[in-house]
């Protein structure tokens, strides 16, 4: 349900990173033992296709707004891209007035195709 006519404005939202794409994460050094286990850890590769890693989308809780997830943000976007949406009636989209359907799809146009 919309409280203006027409489509809905698209969400406020703030995309950051698109890193080189990642590697294995780094263990110890060769020949020196991980003190917190005796296996080495385990290698981590991109999660698919895409940007770098792939893309996480972060949305925030009720009263918040997309600053909610700015620290969280900066240490996802080394590694993959991020993007954090204002929700509709929140933040930098306070305008956008429209029912959960509507901001269910609103969301999904600001975070993209997933993988």
């Amino acid at each position: 349900m919309t409280d203006h006519p027409g489509p809905p404005a698209p969400l406020h939202h703030v995309v950051e990173g698109a890193p080189d794409p990642p590697g294995p994460v780094p263990g110890p050094p060769v020949g020196e033992r991980n003190p917190r286990r005796e296996q080495p850890p385990p290698v981590v590769h991109s999660p698919g296709p895409g940007v770098a890693g792939g893309r996480v989308v972060l949305v925030h809780g009720f009263t918040q707004t997309l600053a909610a997830w700015a620290p969280a943000g900066e240490r996802l976007a080394r590694r993959w891209e991020v993007v954090r949406v204002d929700l509709p009636g929140h933040g930098g989209s306070s305008d956008v007035r429209v029912g959960f359907e509507e901001a269910a799809g609103l969301v999904g146009e600001a975070g993209g195709a997933g993988a």
